[in-house]
């Protein structure tokens, strides 16, 4: 798949362009509609966008070092945490 934007719309793209490089997509930037620039990965065989790859990564730090709470204690800790602070207690 080849995408061609103009500079101005690489501009403003250019973190989504990026991302759709590292998945494979042949990304052209074109000046005056001619092509001049080929965004392609830095280290060859990544294709993995950043995100699900540090979502991933701190799926496995919580899983080795978690909190042992569950959703529920967590939320509450922190409504009682908002509650505090609603309540004026640094007054």
């Amino acid at each position: 798949m080849t995408v061609t934007v103009g500079v101005a719309e690489a501009h403003n793209r250019l973190s989504e362009l990026i991302d759709q490089a590292l998945a494979g997509a042949d990304v052209v930037i074109a000046k005056r509609s001619q092509p001049v620039v080929r965004l392609t990965p830095a280290t060859p065989g990544r294709v993995e966008p950043q995100g699900p790859r540090l979502a991933a990564m701190c799926e496995a730090w919580l899983a080795d070092h978690g909190t042992g709470r569950t959703d529920a204690q967590v939320a509450a800790d922190l409504l009682a945490e908002r509650d505090s602070w609603e309540r004026g207690w640094y007054k």
